[in-house]
């Protein structure tokens, strides 16, 4: 289940290998989802750091404030947001502020390091703290699962859980893969 390590000896029977501890208590899964996780704390951080020295990220970034059901700028946005007319159209946009993008990232972070902590705390208790390789291998699937989970979530089109910002990073991932090819 795991990458990396050394090769097994030459004609060596694969049940009598002897797996480390931390990859059966900590599969590669979890250490992938670890990692997403501190890449989403380290966004949040820095989005933070911006705000505190007072750059507008939102126009930056180029995140349109949140609206009303009748399409105009929500009373939040008002306030220190920047809007931009052109010419002497009555078309307006109104671009978030600084601190309406951070606390909505760390409330992604919560989200997402609960589902895979809560994962892995489950992959934990079935293979019995990981001591036993055939358990591990029996409940390979969870860390599967719990990675499924958390991008079902990422990608799923219901208005709960901060939908701008799970769209903002499924756009900035997107796009960029699709001008590669």
């Amino acid at each position: 289940m795991d990458i990396g390590g050394t090769p097994p000896p030459q004609g060596a029977n694969s049940a009598s290998l002897s797996v480390p501890s931390f990859y059966t208590t900590f599969p590669l899964p979890y250490r992938v989802l670890f990692l997403v996780g501190l890449g989403i704390l380290l966004w949040a951080l820095n989005l933070h750091i911006l705000h505190l020295l007072g750059l507008d990220t939102g126009f930056i970034l180029g995140v349109r404030s949140r609206t009303d059901p009748d399409g105009e700028p929500d009373d939040l946005a008002e306030e220190g947001a920047i809007s931009l007319a052109s010419g002497g159209g009555s078309a307006k946009t109104t671009f978030a502020r600084s601190r309406e993008l951070v606390g909505p990232v760390y409330g992604l972070l919560g989200a997402y390091t609960a589902w895979s902590f809560a994962g892995w705390l489950v992959f934990r208790w079935l293979v019995g703290g990981g001591a036993d390789q055939d358990q591990v291998d029996a409940w390979r699937m969870l860390p599967l699962l719990t990675a499924l989970g958390a991008v079902v979530g990422l990608v799923a089109p219901y208005n709960g859980l901060w939908r701008r910002e799970r769209q903002a990073f499924v756009r900035s991932v997107v796009f960029p893969v699709a001008y590669t090819f």
